[in-house]
């Protein structure tokens, strides 16, 4: 049975080359998040399935890459109980998470939507619109 106390230590070692490693990617994780949402509808413009899923998608990598970079910064400045590693493994784990939820929702569920928001497109080109008025009811004849 291997011993998981490193992962629980209060007080562990100075932070090794492999944090920085970890503060560029959730950097990178929270900083294209962040653009993705608030430029998401110059990146799809009129593409109204894309802009939402953007935006979902985009708040979700934001909290993940700022609570990354929440405990890294905890451990560089030594704050208690956030500095153990169990932190950082768990938030590693909800980023590998996300990305594979990312690549099974590109494959599987995106191509769905996609289809029926491109019917719906269609459908709504080629509909006449209503009046603005609503529909005239005729009155009827021959009651009074």
């Amino acid at each position: 049975m291997p011993v998981l106390g490193w992962l629980f230590e209060s007080t562990p070692g100075p932070p090794s080359v492999w944090y920085l490693a970890l503060v560029v990617v959730f950097v990178l994780i929270f900083g294209g998040s962040l653009l993705a949402y608030f430029f998401r509808r110059r990146l799809f413009p009129g593409h109204s399935l894309n802009i939402s899923l953007v935006g979902r998608f985009a708040i979700v990598g934001a909290i993940l890459g700022a609570v990354g970079l929440l405990f890294l910064a905890a451990r560089y400045l030594g704050v208690p109980l956030l500095v153990m590693r169990i932190w950082l493994v768990l938030e590693v784990l909800a980023v590998v998470a996300f990305a594979a939820y990312l690549a099974y929702f590109y494959r599987a569920r995106y191509p769905a939507l996609l289809g029926a928001y491109r019917a719906e497109e269609a459908r709504r080109r080629y509909v006449k619109p209503a009046r603005p008025g609503g529909a005239r009811r005729r009155p009827k004849k021959g009651r009074r």
